[in-house]
């Protein structure tokens, strides 16, 4: 009972946060999406200025009341300075490029200023994780930051919501707002080595055969040297042998020409996390040789290419593999009170 609860709680709160959150990449902060309130000090000070204002209306102490009345008066400039301050600022978050598992990832943006307040500090939380970026005194110039993003598993990750914060001021309240970053995160899986196995694509019946022994030769000429048992006679460089040089075969450049399948059946053996990293290393091995390769995953199959392009739709495949792609629950961070 509890549980369901809070499960609803949470997706209440997240259906708030969304439809008052500056949900998108370039978040420029305003009335409509800016939260306020005081901070433990500020709820100090309102709580003494209600005293006061009791004690003084009691016994019609004027002294009494004017400083409560001083009071609330520094508390409403508070609120106006933290909040034009807070919202003097904009955010334009970068897209994450993908990366490998258990990356350290980090998130990058920047920072513009109207001016109007100069100095200062904006908090960056997300996940009981807080960021202070210190506002430079030029507040004119664009501010550049990075936040350090958790470690992500294999598959299509939603960025989690983050929460802006300010204390601005006396420090009696506080401003925040949420940025929802809207592009997905794809995450591939780590590489683990071990040799590439190919299945030929025109003839099922052959099997695997290893990459590294699918070799033609190229016809760019590197060089000569000198003749053994194992070359053979057509690279004999016979205007050599004429002029009475000796037998000496001219060297060709060779390069990989292996082209195939890639099947994920073929590590049956293997848990399916350990397979997709073996066979995340062929891809990229292969991606480098600019070999000729398909990917055959068992209902997902790309036919043969190279290129990067074609490393990257299959390094994608790969990530998302088995997962469910649908948009994921982000996580909102309430901000801490300082």
């Amino acid at each position: 009972m509890i549980y369901r609860l809070k499960r609803i709680y949470w997706q209440l709160l997240y259906r708030f946060v969304v439809k008052k959150s500056a949900s998108n990449e370039h978040a420029k902060f305003n009335i409509h999406n800016t939260f306020i309130m005081p901070t433990k000090f500020g709820w100090s000070l309102i709580g003494v200025t209600l005293c006061l204002f009791v004690l003084g209306t009691n016994y019609q102490n004027n002294v009494i009341l004017a400083v409560c009345y001083l009071l609330v008066s520094i508390l409403l400039l508070a609120i106006f300075h933290n909040y034009f301050f807070f919202t003097q600022h904009e955010i334009k978050l970068e897209s994450v490029d993908a990366d490998f598992e258990n990356r350290n990832l980090k998130l990058r943006g920047t920072i513009f200023s109207q001016g109007r307040y100069a100095g200062g500090e904006l908090g960056l939380e997300y996940s009981r994780e807080v960021f202070k970026i210190a506002l430079s005194a030029n507040a004119n110039s664009p501010q550049t930051f990075q936040v350090k993003l958790p470690k992500y598993k294999r598959g299509i990750h939603k960025l989690p919501v983050i929460a802006v914060t300010a204390t601005y001021g006396f420090g009696f309240f506080y401003c925040w707002s949420y940025i929802i970053h809207n592009k997905s995160l794809v995450v591939y899986p780590c590489i683990e080595r071990s040799t590439a196995q190919l299945h030929n694509k025109t003839d099922k019946e052959m099997g695997s055969v290893d990459a590294s022994s699918q070799l033609s030769t190229s016809d760019n000429l590197q060089g000569i040297r000198p003749y053994v048992n194992t070359d053979p006679i057509y690279h004999v460089s016979w205007k050599h042998v004429a002029k009475g040089q000796g037998l000496v075969t001219k060297d060709f450049v060779e390069k990989a020409g292996s082209s195939g399948w890639l099947k994920l059946s073929d590590y049956h053996h293997l848990d399916i996390e350990r397979a997709l990293k073996v066979i995340c290393y062929q891809i990229q091995a292969l991606g480098k040789s600019n070999a000729t390769f398909g990917l055959d995953l068992g209902s997902t199959k790309i036919l043969p290419n190279n290129g990067n392009k074609h490393l990257d739709e299959c390094l994608y495949q790969l990530a998302c593999y088995g997962i469910d792609t649908q948009d994921q629950k982000r996580t909102i961070s309430d901000p801490q009170q300082s």
